[in-house]
């Protein structure tokens, strides 16, 4: 998203920008609606350029809470073989102990815990990256950067919500409050605009700053959380598999 926003940028400024030649579907839409409403696309690509970097910065906030436990995970995932390796070692008959019925319990339990383990632990990571997941097209922070732009071009508010297609846009009337429209709760910024004829754009870079914080927080938040609840399939599944695959069976063959 980000090389195609610049790449649009340098179009532009080399003039050899040519509509037809986007290549993203939500970027072409974002053209698409600087055409047809007029709004200056230079002015807009500008704004989503800062915006997109300053989300990127959040996802690697995510990759990097997420960097340790996985780590600790795929260490925990090769130690049964690593100890079974390690019976060869000193010399335990491993095979002879998992073929016994001793060694097969073992092994059964043990592999069943495993798999316990890797099915939780895969309901935690996939909560943890959904929470966080940005989509460009619908996300708050692009939406309201395009309106800034639009205003500063020119358009009105509730003609550049009604272009954009943004639910509950054609509720908008004078007279009528935001609370009683189907709009987007994060719109609740432009309430001033609609009704006392206030320059949205400062309210627009407040609401922009206080989602953008909220949404770094979240994920240092989430993240140090992830941390805690991995300790329940770590304690109780990957490291009683391991014991049961890799410790018992070798002790039991070296007896």
């Amino acid at each position: 998203m980000l090389e195609e926003i610049m790449r649009l940028r340098t179009d532009l400024k080399r003039g050899v920008f040519r509509f037809d030649d986007v290549q993203n579907a939500p970027l072409q839409k974002i053209v698409d609606y600087c055409v047809e409403t007029g709004t200056k696309l230079s002015l807009v690509l500008e704004v989503l350029e800062k915006q997109v970097v300053d989300l990127m910065e959040i996802e690697e906030q995510k990759v990097k809470a997420l960097a340790t436990p996985i780590i600790t995970l795929k260490i925990l995932r090769v130690l049964p073989l690593i100890s079974v390796f390690c019976g060869f070692i000193f010399g335990s008959d491993i095979i002879k102990t998992y073929l016994s019925i001793p060694g097969f319990c073992c092994i059964a339990l043990g592999v069943t815990l495993y798999f316990i383990g890797q099915s939780v632990t895969k309901k935690y990571l996939d909560q943890y990256k959904t929470a966080l997941d940005f989509d460009f097209e619908d996300d708050p922070v692009i939406i309201l950067s395009v309106i800034k732009s639009s205003v500063l071009s020119g358009l009105s508010v509730v003609g550049c919500l009604r272009a954009l297609g943004v639910e509950g846009s054609e509720q908008l009337e004078p007279g009528v409050p935001l609370a009683a429209t189907s709009v987007p709760e994060y719109l609740s910024c432009l309430q001033e605009t609609f009704y006392e004829g206030v320059s949205p754009v400062g309210m627009i870079d407040a609401k922009v700053y206080q989602l953008k914080f909220n949404r770094s927080s979240l994920a240092k938040r989430l993240g140090e959380e992830l941390g805690v609840k991995l300790v329940i399939p770590i304690s109780s599944c990957y490291l009683p598999s391991f014991i049961l695959i890799g410790v018992v069976p070798v002790i039991i063959g070296m007896v």
